[in-house]
């Protein structure tokens, strides 16, 4: 009598169709990339739920998923959502496959009885295990503890696809690291990569700061700063928006407010 192989799901022999998926998935994710932040995240949803979830097969696995645990629900509606949950997964794969955007975006922020009892912990170093329950990426709780210099480690099923996990795995390892390095000490005035609105300058800050848009800046740059005895500031709209002249009134008024204060 032949012995039966308890193989685990991830353990299998990878077929061609496992190896097709993860080409065209990395593919996808690669040519997502040379996109703005927004821009992506947005743009990997609608793929993954409008094209690969059908094509790999995905999104019927999705849909008998969510018809054993909703059996009430129509066919059709288990549909939309099955197409819902693929959209988040696609967004939230394109996030940890951008782990410097993603790290360094606001994320929710972390507060509660159970927030202050973890730093305690580790303040008196003590072991915590956390459990999270999460309607969006589940990587958005770790990163916000890291950004709160609390680091976590995590336990992680792999993939059943081999290939894919393989390069997974390591955009995951990234994303669980913060490199200072990465961030050049700026004051004042930004220039970098993107536009106004995309998000693709990573940046550290300090309590109490303050950034304003680059629409205000520009909008500044409208003013003629007039100051007068005993710190009072006039400001008179009677120029053209301009981004250079709005940043020389912000660093008066910046210069001007800092004299109010006491150093920290």
């Amino acid at each position: 009598m032949s012995k039966i192989k308890n193989t685990l799901p991830w353990e299998r022999d990878q077929t061609l169709m496992d190896k097709l998926i993860a080409v065209i998935a990395f593919t996808a994710i690669k040519l997502l990339l040379l996109l703005p932040y927004r821009t992506r995240i947005k743009l990997s949803g609608w793929v993954f739920s409008k094209i690969l979830g059908p094509a790999t097969g995905r999104a019927k696995v999705a849909k008998e998923q969510i018809q054993l645990i909703f059996p009430k629900k129509t066919p059709e509606e288990c549909s939309v959502i099955a197409e819902k949950s693929l959209n988040n997964t696609g967004r939230s794969l394109i996030e940890n496959f951008s782990p410097k955007h993603f790290i360094n975006n606001p994320l929710v922020e972390i507060k509660g009885p159970g927030f202050e009892i973890i730093k305690s912990a580790i303040t008196s170093r003590t072991p915590v295990i956390l459990a999270t329950g999460h309607f969006g990426n589940y990587e958005a709780p770790r990163n916000a503890l890291l950004k709160s210099g609390l680091e976590t480690g995590g336990l992680y099923r792999p993939m059943n696809n081999k290939a894919f996990n393989k390069i997974y795995t390591q955009a995951m390892q990234e994303g669980g690291e913060m490199d200072p390095g990465s961030f050049p000490r700026m004051d004042g005035d930004i220039n970098g990569p993107g536009t106004e609105q995309s998000d693709d300058i990573p940046a550290m800050l300090s309590d109490g700061e303050f950034v304003m848009t680059a629409r205000a800046v520009r909008g500044a740059g409208s003013y003629e700063m007039q100051t007068e005895p005993g710190g009072i500031i006039n400001l008179v709209p009677s120029l053209e928006e301009d981004r250079e002249r709005g940043m020389d009134v912000m660093y008066k008024v910046m210069d001007t407010f800092s004299g109010q204060a006491n150093p920290s």
